[in-house]
């Protein structure tokens, strides 16, 4: 485990101090107390609790606070411990162990650096500049592996004067590698600019849609409405049929009536299943020819280890 590393700094109680001071609130030291016995049985994320009430019950104390950011620290929980070391330092800089807390500090931001996923950049050809969310100053030159959070970013690519092509990349949860491979096509520019501003699109738009998406969305949206108004004419030719059965050879007139609503309600049925259907059927096909280009992962939305997006 990386915390191994900070053990110089885990001691058996997380106090460096005598504790609190006489006139701290009675309830603070209550829940000091009961967090440094959490501490010393190794119990460091419910000691962090208890440390986490005292301080809100005794927000001036810089023991609290101290404590409370080295019970998170043992717990694992790296991120929230270096928030709390860098409050503890801006709050009371002047504290003995400042110098070794900064030490710490860094040590943890190195350790929570390398738990961030690992983004592989390609391009073809090689040797784009990589700007990430926006920034003026380039993270390199691709092939380059990048430790981002996961999240949206916004990748852009430049070459001069080759190409300026940008992408949002969806980065998975912690621990997970995403290879992303980014092609450079040539287009019609004469130089790329030397500063890079941040990105029309804002991190996590979706792309923008052509006909053929809409007018499948149109067609399944068709489709489904000619299909319920089948069903509909369907359940009154039922009722129809239901009520021609029940008549007796008086009712003639009644029974030859009943038997037009019936040939009507029949043709209207058969019309609306056969156009909604070919609606929804030409629906599906637009929608697939739409993502001929678009890798299958990506087309359907599905997240895993590689991801490949292409320009």
């Amino acid at each position: 485990m990386p915390i191994v590393l900070f053990a110089c700094l885990a001691t058996a109680s997380p106090a460096w101090g005598l504790g609190l001071p006489a006139d701290a609130p009675p309830a603070a030291v209550r829940r000091y107390e009961r967090g440094i016995a959490l501490y010393g049985e190794g119990r460091f994320a419910d000691a962090a609790v208890e440390f986490r009430v005292g301080l809100a019950l005794y927000p001036e104390s810089d023991q609290l606070l101290f404590d409370y950011a080295r019970a998170l620290e043992r717990s694992g929980d790296l991120k929230a411990a270096v928030t709390t070391y860098d409050q503890y330092l801006r709050r009371f800089p002047a504290m003995a162990n400042a110098e070794e807390v900064r030490r710490t500090v860094a040590s943890l931001r190195a350790v929570v650096a390398q738990r961030r996923p690992e983004v592989r950049l390609t391009s073809v050809p090689v040797g784009a500049a990589v700007y990430v969310d926006g920034a003026a100053t380039s993270a390199g030159q691709t092939p380059v592996a990048l430790r981002l959070p996961a999240g949206t970013h916004v990748i852009r690519l430049v070459m001069p004067p080759r190409a300026d092509t940008t992408r949002s990349v969806d980065v998975p949860a912690e621990g997970v590698t995403v290879a992303v491979e980014l092609t450079a096509l040539p287009v019609e520019t004469e130089a790329a600019p030397t500063a890079v501003a941040a990105p029309a699109a804002a991190p996590g738009a979706a792309p923008v849609a052509d006909w053929r998406t809409y007018a499948g969305y149109g067609g399944l949206i068709g489709g489904s409405v000619g299909v319920a108004l089948g069903t509909v004419f369907l359940f009154q030719a039922l009722d129809t049929a239901d009520a021609a059965g029940r008549l007796t050879q008086n009712d003639r007139a009644r029974h030859e009536e009943l038997g037009r609503d019936l040939d009507a309600q029949n043709t209207r049925m058969g019309v609306s299943f056969a156009v909604g259907g070919l609606l929804v059927a030409g629906g599906v096909a637009l929608l697939l020819w739409g993502h001929a280009d678009t890798p299958p992962a990506a087309a359907l939305g599905i997240r895993s280890s590689s991801l490949e997006v292409r320009f």
